[in-house]
């Protein structure tokens, strides 16, 4: 029997992932657990002001995305280069993240770890007796339903999609196993061959912490997975940057545009190309990811643009006309939550599986790739976005499914059961 009354949440992620977990761990402190979140470093205050033990991994995000932008400038551009990044990163840390987590897990204790992370919290807990719950935030298990695959083949249920699945599972082995080795030989276990790591993975509880309207359970799945509901909160505290409610008073109708919090969140080519995108498409925009905030004065084209660094978008999206984004899930679960249309500019990895579900399901337009980004291409998606009232009224009903669903009280159930195993 496992201790009934702890639970470890392992977060090696952007922001969206780590503010996850700490809903969860909200779910979990009221049916009695004592929950503590193990991430990266940039987090450590924000853990602590949501009144949970934070176990630092040693590890800036920022610093890494920075390396990352030295090392191999353009790789948001070039899909190979995305996934190398990503490859080598987790083999970088994976040393500092094992030391900090086995130091940390008490015996009998379950991990609750995101996607990156299910082998090297599988190590661990084995070695401490505890269990490992799997928290991911795009589908990873194989389907025949395209809505439920993350690369479907087809638009209609096939095989091909499940086979294609499976491939995508090997894909991820790949990109996993060498941080896993890495972490198993510094427990002193023997590394894994490719059929242990999906055997493991495989067979570990699993959590869609996502709506079911936007990704739909497979009926197929084994009993074990289980797609929740999202995992979104409002803030307590909403960060809302000087001068902006005004601007908005000022500027109706604006758009968001930003790129996420990895390391290619908005660089100057990209200012230039989201305020000439706003000009052409006649809207004030609310541009994220500068290092300084405020009303951009100069931009060359003469549309009102506020940057923002840190922002609520609980409290910012509900007053926008549409959210342009980087695809990660907890950005677009919070643009539907909000009710407004959204589109993606995805650069990998789950992010163009959102983008397309986003217009599958009526609440944006299809995707424009990073890499594929232009101003005339901006500009046509964001006139199509705030020009349709169809998906305007899609993206309120929408909106208000969202606003029913209680994904942390179904994934707490989830772990509650792993906890009493």
């Amino acid at each position: 029997m496992t201790d009934a009354s702890a639970a470890l949440l392992l977060a090696v992620d952007s922001w969206g992932g780590v503010a996850s977990m700490i809903t969860l761990a909200e779910s979990l402190h009221g049916l009695g657990v004592n929950a503590r979140i193990a991430a990266y470093s940039d987090y450590g205050g924000k853990v602590r002001a949501a009144g949970f033990g934070f176990i630092d991994l040693g590890v800036s995000v920022a610093d890494y995305w920075a390396e990352q932008n030295a090392q191999r400038p353009g790789w948001a551009r070039n899909p190979l280069r995305t996934w190398m990044a990503l490859r080598s990163g987790l083999k970088d840390t994976a040393l500092a993240v094992v030391s900090s987590v086995a130091d940390a897990v008490e015996p009998g204790e379950v991990i609750v770890s995101g996607t990156l992370t299910v082998g090297t919290a599988t190590g661990i807990a084995g070695l401490r007796g505890g269990r490992v719950v799997a928290v991911n935030p795009a589908p990873m298990t194989p389907s025949r339903l395209p809505e439920a695959s993350l690369s479907p083949v087809t638009r209609r249920p096939s095989r091909l999609n499940d086979w294609v699945g499976r491939f995508g599972a090997r894909v991820a082995e790949w990109l996993y196993r060498p941080s896993v080795s890495a972490g198993r030989e510094a427990l002193g276990l023997p590394p894994w061959t490719a059929r242990d790591y999906l055997a493991a993975v495989n067979r570990t509880p699993t959590i869609y912490g996502v709506s079911p309207a936007l990704m739909p359970a497979d009926p197929a799945w084994p009993a074990h997975v289980t797609v929740t509901g999202h995992l979104l909160r409002a803030d307590l505290k909403p960060v809302i940057p000087e001068g902006l409610p005004e601007f908005l008073a000022e500027h109706p109708g604006a758009v968001y545009v930003g790129f996420g919090s990895m390391g290619n969140a908005m660089r100057q080519s990209d200012l230039d190309v989201a305020c000439r995108a706003l000009a052409m498409a006649g809207r004030p925009g609310v541009i994220a990811g500068l290092a300084e905030g405020g009303e951009l004065p100069g931009t060359g084209t003469g549309t009102p643009v506020f940057a923002v660094g840190e922002v609520s978008h609980d409290w910012l999206f509900p007053q926008l006309a549409a959210v342009v984004h980087h695809g990660g899930s907890g950005t677009t679960h919070r643009a539907v939550l909000a009710g407004v249309p959204s589109m993606a500019v995805p650069v990998g990895y789950d992010q163009p599986y959102w983008g397309r579900r986003l217009a599958e399901v009526g609440v944006g337009v299809p995707p424009v790739p990073y890499r594929k980004l232009s101003p005339g291409r901006l500009a046509s998606a964001i006139r199509q976005l705030t020009g349709d009232p169809g998906i305007a009224a899609r993206a309120k009903q929408l909106g208000a499914v969202l606003s029913a669903e209680n994904g942390p009280s179904a994934a707490a159930r989830v772990i509650m059961a792993a906890l009493a195993t």
